[in-house]
């Protein structure tokens, strides 16, 4: 959770990718760092598509591009942010059976389950991050109605962990109050307007996923407008609106 209650959760979008949107992340103070981490012949690297073999060619279904600098590894990311309260999200990606196992082992040796966590929309990978060592924080990726379906019986079951990191528009006020009824916190990504971020916080969203660090500051600094609050009050009086 925030070391603020009074201000949101900010997580820099892919801010783990890259040396340049790691410093610029980290100079903007934020909450976590969210990256994408695969394992790519025996490293843990971090980038957003896919690569072809050991080439410095990284494709996905819309783009193909030459990679131009050397990949991060996950132990330069966990050296950034040691003496910084940044915490590491790392979003699973590749269909590698081994990837939880390996990326718990780093955790461990690293003796950082305080400040990163894992998450993504496999979550049979996640429960076997869990299983190894019920330190590690988790939080289950949701983006479509069945995803929100399953994870709400999940944690009626006892079997979901308490955090998620959800699809912008699969929210709701209603499906906010739902989530929280769970006892859940709730990342919501990726959102990058910000009357749209002022809404979901006004609805009780935990955390906003941006790739704007201008946003994410002004969200950290100012509450919501006025006019925005009260907007928020006469809707919830409306039975539409979580304050």
């Amino acid at each position: 959770m925030s070391p603020d209650d009074h201000r949101p959760i900010r997580i820099a979008h892919r801010g783990g990718n890259s040396r340049p949107l790691l410093r610029r992340a980290l100079a903007a103070g934020v909450d976590w760092i969210e990256t994408d981490i695969w394992l790519h012949y025996g490293r843990l690297v971090a980038r957003h598509d896919r690569s072809l073999w050991r080439l410095p060619i990284m494709y996905s279904r819309r783009s193909v591009s030459l990679m131009l600098a050397p990949e991060i590894v996950l132990d330069s990311l966990l050296d950034a942010t040691q003496d910084t309260p940044t915490r590491v999200l790392i979003d699973l990606k590749g269909r590698s059976r081994i990837l939880p196992d390996t990326l718990v082992s780093v955790l461990n040796r690293r003796d950082a389950f305080d400040r990163a966590a894992l998450c993504g929309k496999d979550w049979a990978s996640l429960d076997r991050a869990r299983a190894l060592d019920h330190r590690i924080q988790v939080f289950f990726t949701l983006e479509t109605t069945k995803h929100l379906e399953s994870y709400l019986a999940r944690r009626r079951d006892g079997t979901a962990p308490p955090s998620i990191s959800c699809f912008h528009r699969l929210l709701t006020p209603a499906t906010v109050d739902e989530l929280k009824e769970a006892d859940s916190t709730i990342f919501a990504w990726t959102v990058d307007s910000e009357p749209q971020a002022r809404r979901l916080l006004a609805w009780g969203v935990d955390g906003i996923t941006s790739n704007r660090l201008d946003m994410l500051d002004r969200l950290a600094k100012r509450p919501s407008p006025p006019d925005e609050q009260a907007e928020c009050r006469s809707a919830k009086t409306a039975g539409i609106c979580r304050s």
